[in-house]
This record gives C-alpha cells, sequence and structure tokens, in this order.
C-alpha cells in the first residue's frame, strides 16, 4: 500500500521513515511520531463525512486534537 508513497519520496529526494505498529491508532501514532522526532505527520481520511464521523469518530481528527507535531491531512 505504501509502494507508490515510497517511490514517489524517493524520485525526489525527500527525507522520510516508514513505520508499522500495532495497537491503539490514535496513542499509536502519537507515541511513534514523538520517538522518531517527526516534523510532520501525514494521514489519510477516509472521507466518511460528519454522520461517519457521528457515529465511529476519527482518528485523523483526535490526532490532530492532541498533537503538538504539524498533521497533514490527506483526502
Amino acid at each position: 500500500m505504501l509502494d507508490p508513497i515510497k517511490k514517489f519520496l524517493d524520485r525526489h529526494a525527500l527525507n522520510y521513515r516508514c513505520a508499522s505498529v500495532v495497537g491503539h491508532s490514535v496513542e499509536e501514532i502519537l507515541k511513534a511520531a514523538t520517538k522518531e522526532k517527526s516534523h510532520l505527520i501525514v494521514m489519510g481520511t477516509r472521507g466518511h463525512g460528519l454522520a461517519g464521523r457521528a457515529l465511529i469518530g476519527s482518528i485523523a481528527q483526535r490526532v490532530v486534537a492532541d498533537c503538538d507535531i504539524p498533521v497533514l491531512l490527506v483526502k
């Protein structure tokens, strides 16, 4: 799933790291970003819309709210 993104970043000589963790999504994203001393978190949104967020919550929304690191959301 990340291969096209990695190829794009490699072509543009950008510094990045990809990591995979298991656990509670928001907590693990915040812990990993802090551990890696990240300058930016890039997250995709699933586009559930208002009704979807009301029913299941939004991981991206919670990361933005709880994070001191800039977060870029990509739809």
